[in-house]
């Protein structure tokens, strides 16, 4: 399978077949070469026009986190180094929350965020590890950092083994809260990052990745 059909096939994961090349074609010409002349190793300026394909035709925000996540983990294999992963914390406790958030803040400030974007990265932590304390009982919190295309950032993968999140579409759509406040957690979490996907099945658990990245 020569690197275009691989990128493609991932991409497939996440929408339709045609969107995919279509995206693929994009780059190519936004790169001016052609699918032939793509080497074993991806460079940054294909990378880069990828994931703005991506933001431009995925419009799905859960499909788009994780199929730029895919992208990654597939360039990773070639060209892109691996997240550095710098902490976990397991969450049992209200008192995890706060350890949680102070490995947030220190370590966005250790990549350089402002001191306002450190404050919206351990607020999103607050929320996500309450979440965990609220619904699942317990579960984890793990915080690295990673080099994206022209830029560092921070991500943040929260999970846990617990019921899943009923009525997510409209949690995320501001058409439903629980009496506990689930929804405005989520929402918050959401603007207050750059990028965030759930993944979430009854009985299952959930998974939530949220990242911020650094303006250079």
């Amino acid at each position: 399978m020569n690197v275009g059909s691989e990128i493609v096939g991932q991409m497939s994961r996440y929408m339709p077949e045609t969107m995919a090349r279509g995206i693929l074609h994009y780059a190519l010409r936004k790169n001016n070469i052609t699918e032939s002349e793509l080497g074993n190793e991806l460079t940054s300026n294909m990378i880069s026009t990828l994931l703005k394909g991506i933001d431009l035709f995925v419009d799905e925000p859960d499909n788009c986190i994780m199929c730029k996540e895919r992208l990654l983990t597939l360039s990773g294999k070639k060209a892109m180094p691996q997240d550095d992963v710098a902490v976990m914390v397991e969450i049992r406790h209200e008192n995890d929350i706060v350890v949680a958030r102070n490995h947030a803040k220190a370590i966005g400030e250790s990549v350089g965020f402002s001191k306002a974007d450190q404050v919206k990265i351990a607020t999103a932590v607050s929320e996500l590890s309450r979440n965990i304390v609220r619904y699942a009982g317990s579960g984890e919190i793990r915080i690295s950092t990673m080099d994206a295309v022209g830029t560092r950032a921070i991500r943040i993968v929260a999970s846990d083994r617990g019921p899943g999140i009923r009525d997510l579409d409209k949690i995320m759509a501001g058409q439903y809260r629980s009496k506990t406040g689930l929804g405005l957690g989520l929402l918050g979490c959401k603007r207050l990052m750059d990028e965030f996907g759930v993944e979430t099945k009854p009985g299952q658990g959930t998974k939530i990745t949220i990242r911020k990245f650094l303006e250079l």
